[in-house]
């Protein structure tokens, strides 16, 4: 949503960043485009599935999740606290990563009550998400 390069001024006398408008439009035809869509056809946004951060899960996911829920996205989520924390809990694979310690998950049977999971997995027989890098 932020579209900056480093040119150089000459008033300042070195490189800045300047900012270019954002275009709202090309944003939500970009991800249409991403889900297989085309922005000249209608698409129905009500199937695909969106995972919405920024760097640190501030205002700019919240902006691009409203933009997305307006265009008819219904499965929008906004990750709490950003790609950093993606990053320290998922690997390339979209696979939970190791974190210290462990956490207990109760199953219907009682004899797995007491089992310690350390790691859940996608793309699981079942699961039909699909995922737009």
């Amino acid at each position: 949503m932020i579209h900056a390069s480093r040119v150089y001024d000459s008033v300042v006398g070195k490189k800045v960043y300047k900012q270019e408008p954002f275009d709202a439009a090309a944003f939500v035809n970009a991800v249409v485009a991403g889900c297989g869509g085309d922005a000249a056809e209608p698409f129905d946004a009500s199937g695909a599935k969106l995972l919405v951060m920024d760097g640190d899960g501030g205002t700019r996911a919240v902006h691009a999740a409203r933009l997305l829920t307006e265009r008819g996205f219904t499965h929008v989520v906004t990750v709490k606290g950003g790609a950093n924390a993606w990053k320290a809990s998922w690997d390339n694979q979209m696979r939970r990563r190791q974190l210290p310690g462990t956490f207990s998950r109760g199953f219907d049977s009682a004899m797995f009550a007491e089992s310690n999971v350390t790691a859940e997995t996608f793309g699981a027989a079942g699961d039909d998400t699909h995922w737009v890098l």
